[in-house]
């Protein structure tokens, strides 16, 4: 594997953990604040997963739009 793989399967990695780890702890605060059951907590929980994806979409699109593609490598 070579860097950038590895630096894409970190971003990927790294994205969802903190966003679960964010989201999670929002709805943990705000089911304490209540004085809930884990209500928030659960609903955050499963909304961080597209949160996740939609950063992830974000950050590795700056990724492939400075590769240059197989047309103009093969021009020069």
């Amino acid at each position: 594997m070579d860097l950038f793989t590895w630096r894409r399967a970190g971003i990927v990695v790294g994205v969802t953990l903190l966003s679960i780890a964010v989201f999670a702890g929002i709805g943990w605060g705000i089911d304490r604040v209540l004085d809930s059951s884990p209500v928030a907590l659960i609903i955050l929980f499963f909304l961080s997963f597209p949160v996740a994806q939609f950063s992830m979409v974000r950050l590795l699109k700056q990724d492939f739009t400075d590769v240059p593609d197989e047309d103009s490598k093969n021009q020069e």
